[in-house]
């Protein structure tokens, strides 16, 4: 007997890993153009990557907060009530002192939406912040989501879970102007303190 699919001879039937392989290769991880966000679907709803920076910055520095990666949201990106950016941000805090407090915090323009602390001697760990913020009005976000840190950097098929933390805020950005998004770290006090932060990643969620 000849198996068949849609017509063809089993011979003209391209393998599911191929087509995958052949899809990763042209796939590019660039920051996307937004300057039409319309492109998605009939009315622009769907979700498109902004912006990845996977390049990870750290300090040291105790007492100075410190801009981490960041991006710029153009004026008007999120156009219509409902609208929404998915911000993520993740990376390493690591206190090798008793006396040690780090803290990384998310920025939605001048409003910190999330972040994570570490003090004491915990030695060094995971931490992932993640917002969605959206638009309740052309001055007005509603920031909603999750924070966590655990999972011990030289154990990682074994993570120790210290909490996941849920986290809110209202920012009042006037969105017809650019917005900047952005991570920013503190070594609070004490020595042997840094913040790691790894990735930001930024996308739209239109409605």
């Amino acid at each position: 007997m000849v198996l068949r699919m849609n017509g063809l001879q089993p011979s003209q039937v391209t393998a599911p890993e191929k087509i995958a392989a052949t899809e990763l290769s042209t796939r590019s991880f660039s920051p996307v153009d937004v300057s039409d966000m319309s492109s998605t679907g009939s009315a622009g709803s769907g979700v498109r990557v902004l912006h990845i920076d996977a390049v990870r910055q750290t300090t040291t520095a105790v007492g100075a907060s410190v801009d981490f990666q960041t991006f710029t949201l153009p004026g008007g990106t999120l156009s219509v009530d409902g609208d929404s950016v998915d911000i993520e941000i993740s990376g390493q805090l690591v206190t090798s002192a008793t006396s040690a407090s780090v803290h990384v915090r998310t920025w939605f323009g001048a409003t910190p939406i999330g972040g994570a602390l570490a003090v004491g001697n915990i030695g060094s760990h995971f931490f992932i912040v993640r917002a969605t913020v959206t638009r309740v009005n052309a001055n007005l976000q509603y920031s909603g989501g999750i924070e966590g840190l655990g999972g011990s950097a030289s154990a990682i098929s074994q993570p120790i879970v210290f909490g996941i933390t849920p986290h809110q805020s209202d920012p009042v950005e006037n969105l017809a102007n650019p917005v900047i998004i952005k991570a920013r770290g503190d070594v609070n006090s004490g020595t042997g303190g840094a913040v790691h932060v790894d990735r930001l990643i930024v996308k739209k969620v239109s409605v």
